[in-house]
């Protein structure tokens, strides 16, 4: 999968459970689901791959969040202005991903 090359192990999945939208509700429901997984990453390092996997499977945000190109130089501002014109608070995206809980420990 996409992380783990970052160092990402999953461990478990849920089911997925078809949800109606909230505060935007005119657009398709909502998949969701949850997955237990192991990793060396921080929280902040584990959030900015999560991102990053979001940003390629075509999720917008808006452009404060700055997105960078390979050389690590904020893509031009045409760039922004296009995103932040697709971009809508609660609005329909491809993905989002959230970190709900770090660093529990299971014992069996």
């Amino acid at each position: 999968g996409r992380l783990q090359p970052q160092g990402v192990q999953l461990v478990q999945t849920s089911f997925l459970h078809e949800t109606a939208p909230m505060y935007v509700e005119d657009q398709p429901r909502f998949l969701n689901g949850v997955v237990e997984m192991k990793t060396k990453l921080s929280p902040s390092q584990l959030l900015h791959t999560l991102k990053e996997v979001e940003h390629q499977m075509g999720r917008t945000i808006k452009s404060s969040n700055h997105h960078h190109n390979n050389n690590g130089v904020v893509d031009d501002e045409q760039e922004e202005k296009k995103e932040d014109e697709l971009y809508q608070p609660n609005g329909p995206r491809p993905i989002d991903l959230d970190i709900l809980f770090y660093d529990i420990e299971k014992n069996d």
